[in-house]
């Protein structure tokens, strides 16, 4: 009887909570699907991220191998070219190949290199699109090849500032000379005139220490080409007088004057010589109308006026020798001069 009693005891449990009396099953999970349609591609993604380099790489290889195969028939072709082959001067030419269009990856037009010397090859930068030289017709590519001239492509080392080259060598001239160092002082002023050949001064300085330190032929033969390269240099020329005057080439000394006349303002010394060498060559006329104009230029100074006088006197041309010699009386002459002076008027009557 108790067990009746307490199943109906259960039954009335029941009955009163009916919804834990019913069955609820468990529900079924939701992540089953993703096991089976995302683990496949899952799979064949991590497969392709393994297996499509090496597909990629076999690809750009065969392409790159196409290329090079289409390259070395167009070089071919191009070295097979009667026209191209008599070319042998530097002048531009055009060489023309036609060839079926070619389009690479990107649909840039392949620009076909042309063979050149080892020398010639000068690498340009490549920019999208046509090439410099190349035109696309329809099916045809169109390359027009231009040679670039040797000289063109020579290139010079970088010269020195000869400006700052210049000055520097100045300075050492200028350092050595104080120094008592001529031989430096002419192997730096030999250089000078090798980087500029008409600096007169530089050869009149140059001349000047080869003379003075045992190179007196040296120092002529330089002033002699610096006469030949600027015959109208004024100061050249009577250095090179001095210096046939100092070997005793008088006639030579005066002949290089008279091939030009300089200004007289600025090369009073140029006449002043040449005024004495004619006079010791007995050519007066040319004395007298050197010392005329040095007089002319310079009234005051008794040097002109004297040789002037001489020259007047030995050509025979007293009244105007007179003339000379008394205005030199009344200057402040040498003693020397002064007696000279006093005797020739004395001799002429003045």
């Amino acid at each position: 009887m108790s067990v009746v009693n307490k199943m109906l005891q259960d039954l009335e449990k029941r009955q009163q909570q009916p919804q834990s009396a019913d069955y609820q099953p468990p529900a079924k999970s939701r992540h089953g699907w993703w096991l089976v349609g995302v683990l496949p591609l899952a799979m064949l993604a991590f497969a392709g991220y393994w297996l499509l380099p090496d597909w990629l790489e076999k690809i750009t290889h065969q392409e790159s191998l196409d290329t090079i195969n289409e390259q070395q028939q167009s070089t071919a072709a191009v070295k097979a070219d009667p026209a191209s082959a008599k070319s042998g001067s530097k002048d531009t030419e055009s060489v023309r190949t036609t060839e079926p269009s070619t389009t690479q990856t990107t649909g840039e037009p392949e620009q076909v290199p042309v063979a050149a010397p080892p020398d010639l090859m000068v690498p340009e930068p490549r920019t999208p699109g046509l090439a410099p030289s190349a035109r696309v017709t329809g099916s045809t590519a169109q390359q027009q090849v231009t040679p670039t001239p040797s000289a063109a492509l020579t290139i010079k080392s970088a010269d020195t500032d000869t400006p700052s080259q210049w000055a520097l060598l100045k300075v050492r001239v200028q350092q050595a000379i104080a120094d008592k160092r001529p031989l430096d002082a002419v192997a730096d002023l030999k250089r000078m005139l090798a980087i500029q050949g008409d600096s007169h001064q530089v050869r009149l300085k140059l001349a000047a220490l080869m003379h003075d330190t045992g190179m007196r032929a040296q120092a002529g033969l330089l002033l002699e080409e610096g006469v030949k390269l600027y015959p109208e240099q004024a100061e050249l020329r009577l250095m090179l007088a001095r210096w046939l005057q100092g070997n005793n080439s008088q006639e030579q000394a005066l002949s290089v004057l008279q091939e030009i006349q300089p200004e007289l303002l600025g090369h009073p010394d140029f006449y002043a010589l040449r005024a004495q060498l004619a006079q010791q060559q007995n050519q007066l006329e040319l004395a007298i109308s050197d010392y005329l104009l040095l007089s002319q230029y310079q009234p005051d100074r008794f040097k002109w006026r004297l040789g002037l006088a001489v020259a007047l006197d030995r050509a025979g041309r007293l009244p105007a020798a007179l003339e000379q010699y008394n205005w030199l009386k009344g200057q402040n002459l040498p003693p020397e001069a002064r007696q000279f002076v006093q005797q020739r008027l004395q001799v002429l009557g003045g």
